[in-house]
């Protein structure tokens, strides 16, 4: 199972992964261990929640299980400060 640390102080990650796992335990974990595995954690983590979902906890969780490492890396655009937005 992913641990807190996962998140690296980020109270936003944070709230993003308790929401995940009450709403979808089995499915929060794949897709924390997919974005552990792939080095995104903490703030980037928090940027897909936030500024690329719009804070919707599923829509997120989607996108992660859905799109490869490099398609999600790409919405994680720190060039302007913010996650670009994922619209599909």
């Amino acid at each position: 199972m992913v641990e807190f640390s996962i998140c690296q102080g980020n109270p936003g990650a944070l709230s993003f992964l308790m929401s995940a796992y009450e709403m979808d335990l089995f499915k929060a974990e794949r897709a924390f261990q997919k974005l552990q595995n792939a080095g995104i954690t903490g703030d980037k983590m928090y940027m897909l929640w936030n500024d690329c979902c719009g804070r919707d906890v599923e829509k997120t969780l989607d996108m992660i299980l859905k799109e490869d490492i490099k398609t999600i890396s790409h919405y994680l655009n720190y060039e302007n400060g913010r996650g670009l937005v994922y619209d599909k």
